[in-house]
């Protein structure tokens, strides 16, 4: 239940990464695949991102994804069975109901952006967080 989750804590801490592309890689027009690549290995950024999160967890936190959790090749909790890593499983934000795209706009002053027709946007921005001072 994600508002037991939010009333375990009594803080947040945001935790996000921007990545910004560079002109060259701006003006190139992407294949979906080649799109799916290069998302796909900034993804990679995250699990580094995600190990320092949960070094900072103690017995009063939790660490928050980065996004959707990417530790296995094949979710088995999409065929209905239980998580293979359920020590290092972490809701994201968003699986709790948390407004993303508003929350970095109003702390960071930058809008979500998206790969669109086949071009990267300006940059990208990963969020996590750490609930923390449990209740």
């Amino acid at each position: 239940d994600p508002n037991e989750i939010w009333n375990s804590f009594n803080k947040l801490k945001i935790i996000a990464f921007k990545f910004d592309f560079s002109q060259e890689e701006l003006n190139q027009t992407y294949a979906p695949n080649e799109l799916d690549f290069i998302i796909k290995r900034l993804e990679r950024m995250k699990v580094k991102l995600m190990n320092e999160i949960y070094a900072l967890e103690n017995e009063d936190s939790l660490g928050l994804f980065m996004g959707n959790c990417n530790l296995c090749m094949r979710c088995t909790k999409t065929i209905g069975m239980p998580c293979k890593m359920p020590f290092k499983l972490r809701y994201s934000i968003e699986s709790l109901g948390g407004d993303v795209d508003k929350t970095v706009e109003d702390t960071f002053g930058y809008k979500i952006i998206y790969a669109k027709d086949g071009k990267l946007p300006e940059y990208m921005i990963f969020v996590g967080g750490l609930l923390y001072d449990k209740k």
